[in-house]
């Protein structure tokens, strides 16, 4: 008994196959049985075919998700990237000149600052999404100027995972007027 419940175990499962298009499992000295083996292979398929199934007949939801986020970031593009740069005192965009965006079939979002792309996911709207996606390039930003910064003032990664988390909500005083949400960090 590992102490967490099946729906927990599946949920994170879900979350890194979507995120990964890879599961790696460990269960230390444990061997996998040929059937554990076939079963999570058939849950992969049965995972796959689900997601394909509830997009199915709805390719225009994307597009018009995708048509939405990007005709209202283009009213604030400009000024997210001077407030980013003036408040978290970057001292360059760090030679990027381009970062990838992503529309996700998960709930939650995510971002990779070595690859330099974020997700949003598309069961939000607009104004949610929006939000998320300057949080995210935060993230991506922070780690570009700050995080080794932190590393050599002593700070553990834990440490610095509160910092960058923490600056997110940040823009709750810089965008009062553009977004409708508010953005808290983690808990």
């Amino acid at each position: 008994n590992l102490g967490l419940s099946l729906g927990s175990l599946v949920d994170a499962w879900l979350r890194q196959f979507v995120k990964t298009k890879r599961v790696a499992f460990s269960a230390e000295e444990e061997r996998p049985s040929k059937y554990l083996i076939e079963s999570i292979r058939k849950s992969e398929e049965d995972i796959k075919a689900y997601l394909i199934s509830r997009w199915k007949n709805k390719e225009n939801v994307p597009n018009l998700i995708v048509k939405q986020l990007q005709e209202y970031w283009d009213t604030i593009e400009e000024k997210y990237f001077n407030h980013l740069a003036d408040r978290m005192q970057l001292t360059s965009f760090h030679e990027i000149k381009q970062l990838g965006g992503f529309l996700s079939v998960r709930y939650g979002s995510g971002y990779n600052a070595e690859q330099q792309w974020f997700a949003v996911s598309a069961y939000n709207g607009t104004m949610r999404n929006t939000l998320t996606a300057m949080h995210e390039i935060m993230h991506i930003f922070f780690h570009k100027q700050w995080w080794n910064f932190c590393k050599n003032q002593g700070l553990s990664n834990n440490n610095i995972w509160d910092v960058k988390e923490s600056m997110t909500v940040l823009l709750n005083l810089w965008f009062k007027n553009q977004v409708i949400d508010t953005d808290w960090g983690y808990d």
